[in-house]
């Protein structure tokens, strides 16, 4: 981490000052002592399971779970400030949180799969009655979802998996992360793309927004997506699953009309 620092001071009281890199005008940051145990461990060759586990023989394996979200918001804020990359493009904090929905879904983050096997595993199950749609203003938007490999933070998307109790894939969803505010309340998270069964639109949203909701520092209070006019079968799939219109968008982005809806969590 620290060859990505252009400065760094250590301060009397065992915090230290750094210059944030790739910043034209220096800015400067404070990263307190517990940031600064973290940062010490972040060498490029520890992993962040090695890390927690270090760290966990330090104070006691009574302390993980507290050590594990305190590591959660430090990794998301060094990755904010641009402190770090992860070497395979995921946050692995992230790594073995679901959220159920029943006895026979949960909902969870995808990581390190190939999106394009995920994409095909999904075609092999769907119904006559499956959901999908893709969103033409999505941010960093590209030709075809199959060209996307799964990371946290690949062109600012992250992605779940609905799964059903036998580990099969029943829906995919991607959401815009630059939409999910680290620092601003009652932030919006923008659907761009989403394939699952019909009936389990509305839980699939639902099961998104917890999860997002575990890991960001900020809450997120509603699920946003951009729907062409031209598209009324999935406006009304949208709006029996919870979404409500918001607003008519004319040529957004010199495009096309669209009609907006938000998804209250």
């Amino acid at each position: 981490m620290k060859n990505r620092i252009p400065y760094i001071r250590n301060e009397n009281n065992g915090c230290i000052t750094i210059a944030l890199p790739e910043k034209r005008i220096p800015q400067y940051k404070i990263l307190n002592k517990s940031a600064v145990e973290f940062s010490n461990l972040m060498d490029g060759t520890n992993t962040v399971q090695m890390i927690l586990d270090l760290l966990a023989k330090k104070y006691g394996e009574n302390h993980r779970t507290a050590i594990t979200a305190d590591m959660g918001i430090v990794l998301s804020t060094f990755l904010s400030l641009k402190l770090i990359i992860f070497k395979k493009g995921e946050f692995p904090t992230m790594d073995g949180i679901t959220m159920p929905l029943n006895d026979k879904l949960v909902v969870k983050f995808a990581f390190e799969h190939d999106l394009k096997n995920i994409v095909l595993a999904l075609d092999s199950v769907k119904t006559s009655d499956n959901f999908t749609f893709s969103s033409p203003l999505a941010y960093n938007a590209i030709p075809d979802l199959l060209q996307l490999r799964s990371s946290v933070f690949e062109l600012g998307k992250i992605y779940f998996l609905l799964l059903d109790d036998t580990e099969t894939i029943r829906g995919i969803a991607e959401f815009e992360t630059s939409a999910i505010s680290r620092y601003i309340t009652n932030s919006v998270a923008i659907l761009s793309y989403v394939s699952c069964p019909s009936k389990n639109l509305d839980e699939f949203v639902k099961g998104c927004a917890s999860l997002i909701n575990k890991v960001a520092l900020c809450r997120t209070t509603k699920i946003r997506t951009y729907i062409p006019v031209d598209q009324p079968e999935a406006i009304e799939s949208f709006s029996h699953s919870g979404f409500e219109k918001a607003a008519f968008l004319k040529e957004e982005y010199g495009k096309i009309d669209v009609c907006m809806m938000d998804y209250f969590v």
